[in-house]
């Protein structure tokens, strides 16, 4: 779903306290990558829920700009309906990726599962 072009890279912040409440993974050593923990599933599911809503907030921002008729193409019901249709799969692929997130950091013996429906249903069509 459009991540051919990304090529993964480490990142690594050094010097950076960030309070417990707000961690995104048990604590790690400084030299540890920040996703050493979610797998490619989960990871390759936010990249493309992330780049799905920008997608969609690109389209919205069309639609309120292009003119037909002398009114903006956002007017048209039919484009509502499309819009409104990939708000709600984008908004499902999230929250299946959200439970799978959640299931990995809770070490449920299920994650390998839900991972994998959630990568079949977010990235229906993944290039080979």
């Amino acid at each position: 779903m459009g991540t051919g072009g990304i090529e993964p890279a480490d990142v690594y912040y050094a010097d950076v306290r960030v309070h417990k409440d707000q961690m995104f993974h048990k604590k790690a050593k400084a030299s540890t990558p920040c996703f050493t923990g979610l797998p490619s599933k989960s990871g390759s599911c936010i990249v493309a829920v992330a780049l799905a809503q920008a997608a969609l907030d690109e389209a919205v921002k069309y639609t309120k700009t292009r003119l037909a008729n002398g009114k903006p193409v956002s007017d048209m019901q039919g484009i509502r309906f499309e819009l409104a249709d990939l708000h709600a799969k984008i908004q499902a692929c999230r929250w299946l990726t959200y439970r799978a997130a959640m299931l990995h950091e809770t070490d449920d013996p299920s994650f390998q599962t839900e991972a994998a429906a959630c990568k079949l249903f977010v990235q229906p069509s993944s290039p080979t």
